[in-house]
């Protein structure tokens, strides 16, 4: 199913009617659908065999993400990793601009320092316009050993990571880029120094009012169903 497939429908809808939002990971960089070796999607980053049927281009991925913006106006959808669009910030504005139920997330998805070094001062002001609607995350993974699908990290790697975005925001101090695939071109980056007003809803304000600061009750009957379900 696509993003945009009616039978997610009435999901969105009722995380409307119970005033949940939904985090929505959409698409990858821009960069992993570029490649010479004939790959697309993921498999240009990771040496897989996926072609071009199996794997969406990013441009639809992106077009998805805003026909359920548009058709779930009452569903907040929170999309991480700046929503892979940091390389176009005139035109990921005007996407914000027209989609008041888009928030976006800021877990360190490496690509974005690169692209946010180079329109620094664009930057700031993207961050200063959409601070009401920007959430701090660490992208932090506590798998256990043997998870098959995404990386395993420790306490300190995961510190690294939130500590690297805090210090790219908070300051202007200049760091290696992390990202490999534009390590090359940006070899160093410059931190965006955003002013308090900016980070203190982007650090936490934000979030205590989407999410909130207390965990909803969980209805364990349920949750054991499902495991058992998916297993």
């Amino acid at each position: 199913f696509g993003l945009d497939d009616a039978v997610y429908g009435p999901a969105f809808e009722a995380a409307a009617h119970h005033n949940l939002p939904i985090v929505l990971h959409v698409a990858d960089p821009p960069q992993f659908w570029k490649s010479d070796t004939g790959r697309f999607g993921w498999s240009a980053a990771t040496g897989g065999t996926a072609g071009a049927a199996a794997v969406p281009s990013f441009e639809r991925l992106q077009a998805q993400a805003e026909t359920i913006l548009n058709r779930h106006r009452r569903t907040t959808f929170i999309f991480p990793h700046l929503l892979f669009r940091a390389g176009d910030l005139e035109a990921f504005s005007r996407f914000m601009r027209e989609n008041e139920n888009a928030c976006l997330d800021l877990s360190p998805g490496l690509y974005f320092y690169g692209d946010l070094h180079r329109r620094r001062e664009r930057a700031r002001e993207f961050f200063e316009e959409f601070r009401d609607r920007v959430l701090f995350g660490t992208d932090a993974m506590w798998f256990e050993e043997g998870h098959p699908y995404l990386p395993l990290l420790g306490l300190e790697e995961n510190l690294t990571g939130a500590r690297r975005l805090l210090e790219f925001l908070m300051t202007g101090s200049s760091m290696e880029n992390p990202f490999a695939l534009t390590r090359e071109e940006v070899p160093m980056i410059e931190g965006l120094a955003l002013p308090a007003r900016v980070l203190e809803p982007i650090l936490s304000g934000n979030f205590s009012r989407i999410v909130g600061t207390r965990p909803r009750a969980a209805d364990t009957e349920a949750i054991r169903g499902y495991v058992a379900e998916i297993r």
